[in-house]
């Protein structure tokens, strides 16, 4: 995944709203594995959360137990 490849902002969160804008499974998933391997007080993790709480809020078609399984490891702010 170009994320964990390069140090270059720009690119970071292009690769960030590219799975947002995705939401489906498999771009959720990879959200929560990048969210899993960031540093608990890292900005990249915030940014993630914030993107993935979005990415179930938004989507109508998610099963209940993907939805509440994302927000268990993100929390709901």
């Amino acid at each position: 995944m170009i994320f964990r490849r390069t140090s270059d902002t720009e690119a970071r969160l292009l690769c960030l709203e590219a799975l947002y804008k995705i939401n489906n499974k498999s771009a959720r998933n990879a959200l929560v594995d990048l969210y899993n391997r960031e540093q608990p007080q890292s900005e990249w993790r915030a940014a993630i959360s914030e993107r993935l709480r979005k990415a179930v809020a938004e989507q109508t078609h998610i099963k209940p137990a993907e939805a509440r399984s994302v927000l268990e490891r993100v929390g709901r702010q």
